[in-house]
């Protein structure tokens, strides 16, 4: 177990699991997963998919990289008309809209020249909503590897 740093404001106690020891030959970074132990506090009351509320009551968070790795289910967090609850190595980033809390992929690194644009190239969207995002991301994680999608091949998941 252990706090976050003031990179997080220490909001966090994780319960950390040694999943996978360092492969120096195959380049394979250590693989220990964690889930935050303190309560999601919904102070700003934004709207949130119950299914999602469901998650954060067991888990709070999941860092699901490991120690001092980018990547998390995480508490919202508002942009404009949009939440994030998910970001990856890569800075890709799951989203959910408001009001109607219909769930996206966004695909990090693309400079577009209007949201028309964005929605057209940037993002995947989940048609069977947040379960059909959740059984993706807890599938991986029960393979050992990160929920990616390959944005040349959304229908496939990229291994990582």
């Amino acid at each position: 177990m252990h706090t976050t740093s003031d990179l997080y404001d220490l909001d966090a106690v994780w319960l950390r699991f040694k999943v996978q020891e360092e492969d120096q030959p195959a380049g394979q970074l250590t693989w220990e997963p964690a889930i935050n132990l303190l309560g999601f506090q919904n102070n700003a009351r934004w709207p949130i998919p119950d299914l999602l509320r469901q998650i954060y009551d067991i888990t709070g968070e999941i860092n699901h990289n490991g120690y001092s790795v980018a990547g998390r289910l995480h508490h919202p967090s508002r942009i404009g008309d949009e939440l994030t609850f998910y970001e990856t190595i890569k800075n890709d980033k799951a989203f959910y809209q408001l009001p109607d809390l219909k769930i996206f992929y966004e695909f990090h690194g693309g400079f577009y020249q209007s949201e028309q644009e964005r929605r057209e190239y940037g993002l995947y969207w989940f048609d069977q909503g947040l379960p059909d995002f959740l059984n993706r991301y807890f599938g991986a994680l029960l393979e050992k590897r990160e929920f990616v999608l390959d944005s040349d091949h959304p229908a496939t998941l990229a291994s990582h």
